[in-house]
């Protein structure tokens, strides 16, 4: 992030900074950035929201220019053809199902630590996309391949001090940023292995995986995507892979353990639809209005990507006569919405049903936007603070439906600034993430009792930021075979 901010502060409206290190005392009173982000766009005498209506313009861009524009399609490409959309998602998700399954059902009585399993069960549907195989989840290839995502992840989390000031790394015992590296290396070469093993085998007429898609273009002289680019788009898919999707299931297991009663509605849902003689599919999301109720809400009280993925702008614009300077940083405040009072009654209470039509059908909502934007039809208003005097600044921005947004301009008015998202700029995995969700999440309650390890055990609905995820505290619960 320090190499994305330009010299020199700029006057835009925010929070009064402290000198030199600006605001960054704020954000480290707490452990949890997205909830103070939340209080203070509550405040309207620090916060100023910019009204422009934006109809296809350009001005304001969250990509990095044609390189992502290639990639994206790409790696779009590669998940359609081989997991998103199609039968085989079903067959690579319900591969990790079944060893799942098998594991719960020898081990009944043993404590599962959440934090550890779903991180390799997430993996794994990612491995086998890329690379057309599962790991064992003992293979210490695959745990060293964990081990280094995880550490490079905590290491990258945007609100560690040494982030924003690169100095303070001299005052650290170890020199965790060339650790990160040399892990990011070492994670590079263990592709590098498997694209050469994979080259022994290849045959163009028959794209097996992801890594045969590249292969089939590589040399080409219209090729856009590098070995090095690839290798890069490899770690971003386990970094979103995992972080995203294991924190979205231990929220679903950490929820369904402390509403049982939502657990025993999900499971009779299941059961009634499906039966358990086999494993739930994509097409039975129709039959699941309750269960789908239950995975959106889950989603949107615990956002596990609060401030979505981080963009910069390509240019100088002005909005107002305020200057977004080129390369600032923007996030997109996606918790904003999902708590937001005024689109949600008390949203800080658990309640599926409100998901759910009079008839008990299953109610999509336009304020339901857990991959970033995307082509949801939000009005975004954006709320601008200036974090860090020294450097420069972090565009935060609250997002607002168009229906709410004339109760939102009692506010300021004359201000308001509002843009009409458009465009592929959900998260690229999107389809995969929720296709994992759904099929595991039903697949475990139809055959077993999710119960709390320890039943004193307070459950905390607490996050901890990791890189651009909010996970669960660490919990340990069991699979019990249903009666």
């Amino acid at each position: 992030m320090w190499n994305t901010y330009l010299n020199g502060r700029v006057n835009i409206p925010g929070p009064i900074p402290w000198p030199i290190v600006g605001n960054l005392p704020m954000l480290l009173r707490t452990k949890n950035p997205n909830k103070l982000f939340l209080e203070l766009r509550m405040k309207p005498l620090w916060l100023r929201s910019f009204v422009k209506l934006f109809k296809g313009q350009t001005s304001l861009v969250f990509s990095n220019g044609q390189e992502w524009v290639a990639g994206r399609k790409f790696t779009a490409a590669a998940l359609k053809d081989f997991g998103v959309g199609t039968k085989s998602i079903e067959e690579r998700i319900h591969e990790e199902t079944r060893y799942l399954i098998d594991f719960f059902s020898k081990s009944q009585n043993s404590s599962i630590d959440a934090s550890k399993l779903f991180p390799k069960v997430a993996s794994n549907v990612v491995s086998n996309i890329i690379f057309g195989e599962r790991f064992d989840h003992e293979d210490p290839e695959f745990i060293r391949l964990l081990e280094n995502v995880q550490f490079i992840i905590e290491q990258n989390s945007p609100f560690r001090p040494d982030n924003f000031f690169p100095i303070l790394e001299v005052f650290r015992t170890t020199n965790q940023l060339q650790a990160a590296v040399e892990r990011f290396n070492e994670t590079k070469e263990c592709i590098r292995r498997r694209i050469d093993k994979q080259r022994l085998t290849f045959d163009p007429c028959v794209i097996r995986n992801f890594l045969d898609l590249y292969l089939a273009q590589e040399g080409k002289q219209d090729s856009k995507i590098s070995e090095s680019y690839l290798f890069n788009t490899i770690v971003d898919m386990y970094f979103a892979g995992t972080d995203t999707t294991s924190g979205a299931l231990q929220w679903c297991m950490l929820y369904m353990l402390k509403f049982p009663d939502v657990q025993l509605k999900c499971r009779a849902e299941i059961l009634e639809a499906i039966g358990d003689s086999r494993l739930p599919k994509l097409s039975d999301r129709e039959d699941l209005s309750y269960v789908n109720a239950t995975l959106h809400e889950i989603q949107r009280i615990a956002t596990t990507a609060p401030m979505a993925v981080p963009h910069t702008t390509l240019e100088d614009i002005y909005i107002e006569g305020k200057l977004i300077p080129k390369k600032s940083i923007l996030l997109c405040d996606l918790m904003s919405v999902h708590l937001d009072p005024i689109v949600w009654n008390e949203p800080d209470i658990f309640r599926p049903e409100r998901f759910l039509d009079d008839k008990g059908h299953f109610l999509r909502s336009e304020n339901f936007c857990p991959f970033s934007l995307g082509n949801n039809n939000l009005k975004i208003i954006w709320y601008l603070l200036e974090p860090w005097s020294i450097v420069n600044f972090i565009i935060i921005a609250k997002i607002v439906p168009i229906h709410h947004a004339c109760h939102v301009l009692k506010v300021n008015p004359h201000m308001f600034f509002t843009f009409l998202n458009k465009g592929p700029r959900q998260c690229v995995g999107k389809h995969l993430g929720e296709a994992e969700l759904f099929l595991i999440f039903t697949s475990l309650l139809q055959r077993f009792d999710l119960i709390k390890a320890n039943p004193d055990q307070t459950l905390s609905t607490e996050g901890k930021q990791t890189f651009v995820t909010l996970e669960p505290q660490p919990y340990e619960m069991k699979f019990v075979i249903r009666n």
